[in-house]
């Protein structure tokens, strides 16, 4: 369940954040339950190509005020902005 802010959600981020510094990196990528890229530990992802912002879907990630903020930016500077799931 990734649409409520509760403690116990928070779990599974925690884990992969300490397990990722822990082997050298700084951030680790979440997937989804269908195994598509889905958001990082505490941030979101956007990849800019050509003009087009892609960002995971909704249907599995917490939904926020910064991310809203930021697709509202991209369009407001005239990108295009498509939300679809993305493989690893």
């Amino acid at each position: 369940m990734t649409k409520a802010k509760i403690t116990g959600n928070y779990t599974n981020s925690m884990l992969a954040k300490t397990e990722s510094v822990r082997l050298g990196f700084d951030e680790a990528i979440l997937l989804d339950t269908q195994g598509y890229v889905a958001e990082c530990t505490g941030e979101n992802l956007f990849v800019v190509r050509k003009n087009t912002i892609y960002t995971p879907h909704t249907a599995e990630i917490l939904e926020g005020i910064t991310r809203d903020s930021l697709i509202t930016m991209f369009l407001d500077l005239g990108y295009t902005t498509k939300e679809r799931p993305h493989q690893p």
